[in-house]
Formats: C-alpha cells, structure tokens, sequence
C-alpha cells in the first residue's frame, strides 16, 4: 500500500472525504455528490495521481489566505487567534508552498462562500506579474474541496515544485473531525473584514471590481 492510500484510509476513518487529486484538481466524475468508501480509496492505490483533496462537507469549512506576502497572513492569523484562539489551538493549518495558507475548522451555521476585497501594491492592477491578495472563505453549501497533500504544482518538465502539508503534524489523517473547533459563522466574516482592514493600512489598492459574497450571496 502507497503511503498515500494509507493517509487517505486514515481521513475516512477521522470522518473526512479524501477525493483523488491531479494537484489542486479533483478528478474523480462527480466527486461533489458521490460518498467515498474504504473499498474506493482501496482501488485509488493504483493511481499515479499523489494529490488528495478534502471535500467540503456538513460543518467543514475553510478560512483560504490566497495572500503571497508573509508579513500579511501572520497579521491576520495574530488577529484571528486574539479573537478565536481555538482555531489554531485545535484546528488545521494547511500550506501549499509560500506563504499561503488555508485554516481548516467546523462553522455552526454552513455557508457557501465569503471573501474580502482583493488588494494589490503598485499602479498596474491588471499587471499580471503584480500579486493580488485576498481572504476566501468556503462552506458546505457550495461546491468546494482543497487540496490537501502531495504536489501543488508543477513546472512544464512535470517536475513537482511545492506540495501540500500541515503544520505540526495535525491533519485530518491525525485528527478526528469532531475534535476539530466549531467557530461561529460570524469567525468567517471577520477574517474577511479583519483582511480588508490589515491590507488598507498596510497601504495596499483594493481592485474595484473585486466585491465579496456574503453567505451564499
């Protein structure tokens, strides 16, 4: 068995739904509907695919600081942690190569999408070498996984250049989803609010056609 498949088989039994992954993309046909089983994840172990996705579901959901400036996701994540400290003492953080990361925990109330404005530093928002900054935040209620383990991306040789993993150790494949901290659904919109308010007085731009979706919105 592929270390791998032996992740996977241990998010099942923590109550998580891995989902096989080509890096962030899952490809399994209908993998937003479909309940996987110990006998699938079983079958995957052939699978050249490393990726394993984390499928969105009942109270699950994900704080995702699409943010490239180190200085800015440690703002945030000291404000959040003065606020709701039981989402770093209990919950998962997820990193994907760079400063970016996704903190992973439960919500009482599910929600499909929220998210702050999108903000950049320089003249030229539509430079696309110009990194834009943002705080989404994704609940059950819309069609959602993350990758969670294995290659993020590739360069056009097809080798891996960053990969997926947890901090500390915790993972779903180590932590049991009901051990995971239920944050009220106000938690989320305060990570978007609190992101809006750390870049503007760091002096970045907001995009003005960036808007923000409020609870399914």
């Amino acid at each position: 068995m592929q270390e791998r498949t032996a992740l996977r088989l241990a998010m099942l039994a923590n109550g998580f739904q891995p989902l096989l992954n080509d890096c962030k993309r899952s490809i399994e046909k209908g993998w937003s509907t479909r309940i996987v089983d110990e006998a699938e994840v079983r079958e995957w172990d052939r699978s050249a695919l490393a990726s394993t996705g984390l499928k969105l579901d009942g109270d699950l959901a994900v704080i995702d600081a699409d943010v490239a400036d180190a200085s800015l996701v440690a703002a945030l994540a000291d404000a959040l942690d003065e606020r709701f400290p039981e989402l770093f003492a209990h919950g998962l953080v997820r990193h994907a190569g760079g400063p970016k990361e996704a903190w992973i925990a439960r919500v009482d109330e599910p929600f499909r999408r929220l998210a702050s404005r999108r903000w950049y530093c320089g003249s030229d928002p539509d430079d696309p070498a110009m990194p834009k900054h943002m705080v989404e935040c994704f609940g059950s209620l819309g069609t959602r996984q993350f990758a969670i383990d294995g290659p993020h991306s590739r360069n056009q040789r097809g080798e891996v250049i960053s990969t997926y993993h947890f901090a500390g150790g915790a993972s779903p494949a180590t932590t049991s989803r009901v051990s995971l901290p239920v944050l009220p659904k106000v938690a989320y919109t305060q990570a978007c609010d609190l992101f809006d308010e750390i870049a503007a007085a760091t002096g970045l731009t907001a995009v003005k056609a960036a808007g923000r979706g409020r609870g399914g919105a």
